[in-house]
């Protein structure tokens, strides 16, 4: 399975070009599947803290925090950010450490923040997904969550795009899929 991924991660730093960015993932990476745990998480920390807006590190920091199950000492580094501070990538980590520990209405809180932030970053839809598969049970939470999406985005065509796929409206999902030249993106970021 690691090996399926590092060749998905070798697809996608050819995608990227060969950027410093994308240089230090891998490695991170590469050490995490060493078993160099420790190491893949301060390379980790190093690459969020020289590109604070690189959310794909702030993600894979959380999973291989969860893996280790170290995700609370993730997450306090992530709250000792201070919150005046804190990119949209950081309040996706903090999203995505909240949905590992099935908190719905703390990760809602966080994609809100989120969306204020950067309205038009795949990520914080990729949050959004997270937190609605946490309350796929409650439509009124669902609702909510999207109305809040809806407001913060500009375009209106990404809060549209995920609340039809996740309430499954396929029909709806694929007319609002035609509508954001932007979906593409948002849909490879969400289901990787």
């Amino acid at each position: 399975m690691f090996r399926l991924f590092l060749l998905a991660v070798s697809i996608s730093f050819q995608a990227y070009g060969a950027s410093a960015e994308m240089e230090e993932y891998v490695r991170a990476w590469k050490l995490y599947g060493e078993g160099q745990t420790d190491a893949a998480l301060a390379a980790l920390k190093r690459l969020m803290q020289a590109s604070p807006s690189f959310y794909r590190a702030h993600v894979l920091f959380v999973e291989v925090s969860d893996e280790a199950q170290r995700l609370d000492e993730a997450e306090a580094y992530l709250l000792s950010i201070p919150r005046e501070q804190r990119t949209a990538a950081d309040l996706v980590a903090l999203g995505y450490v909240e949905t590992r520990r099935v908190d719905g209405p703390k990760a809602e809180e966080y994609f809100v923040e989120c969306l204020r932030l950067e309205p038009n970053l795949p990520a914080c839809y990729g949050l959004l997904a997270g937190v609605m598969e946490l309350s796929r049970k409650t439509r009124p939470r669902l609702q909510r969550i999207y109305e809040a999406a809806r407001r913060n985005d500009p375009n209106r065509c990404l809060a549209d795009f995920f609340y039809y796929r996740l309430s499954q409206q396929i029909p709806r999902m694929q007319a609002a899929a035609k509508e954001c030249p932007s979906v593409a993106q948002a849909r490879g970021d969400a289901e990787a």
